[in-house]
């Protein structure tokens, strides 16, 4: 009989070991949660996005529903290497129909990305993770002008495929989506190709 005590207290432990294991009743109380960076906007909501990186400027602003149209700006550090030496960095692009596909692209990563583990808080470090306000900045707009949201993306952290993110503030995150490769094209990328002619 004691033996048998035994033996079943032995599976019970076991048991709850298993449990323990592939299914942590605990874990929802200590998991991330998973927070998005723009949970209130929509994409309707954006009618312009500037997207800045040292001199280079893109701005695709929305002619109609599903229309975009590409072009380049100056940004206030080109402003300021024009003012000092007297010299236009680059050449500005008129607007041009964008590409709708790389546009949707955007705009579904953007919405869709989430905060991920916060890194720091100190301003200090924003220099080191190229988040300073010069770095590669995204910022949107709405139609009367008015700023909805911002978000500088810095270096490649140590993991695979993500960066650091910050949003205006101090806190960083690390965030794992490599938008950065995205985000830091040419103008002249964003501009919708001809369809080619078959013969």
């Amino acid at each position: 009989m004691k033996k048998r005590v035994q033996i079943l207290f032995g599976i019970v432990i076991i048991l709850i070991v298993l449990l323990f294991i592939f299914d942590n009743p605990f874990e929802d109380n200590f998991a991330p949660k998973e927070v998005l960076f723009f949970p209130h906007l929509q994409k309707a909501d954006i009618t312009q996005i500037d997207i800045a990186y040292f001199i280079s400027g893109v701005r695709l602003a929305r002619v109609s529903k599903d229309n975009w149209q590409v072009s380049s700006f100056k940004t206030a550090l080109a402003e300021k290497v024009e003012l000092d030496s007297g010299t236009i960095p680059g050449e500005s692009l008129p607007p041009q129909k964008a590409d709708q596909n790389k546009v949707n692209k955007l705009l579904d990563i953007l919405l869709d990305l989430q905060k991920g583990t916060p890194v720091s808080t100190n301003p200090d470090k924003q220099g080191v993770m190229e988040l300073k306000d010069i770095a590669l900045n995204v910022t949107l707009y709405r139609s009367d002008g008015h700023q909805l949201a911002k978000l500088w993306v810095g270096k490649q952290t140590p993991g695979f495929l993500t960066n650091y993110v910050r949003e205006e503030g101090n806190e960083i995150y690390e965030v794992g989506a490599s938008i950065k490769g995205l985000l830091n094209l040419p103008t002249e990328s964003w501009v919708e190709k001809p369809a080619p002619i078959l013969q």
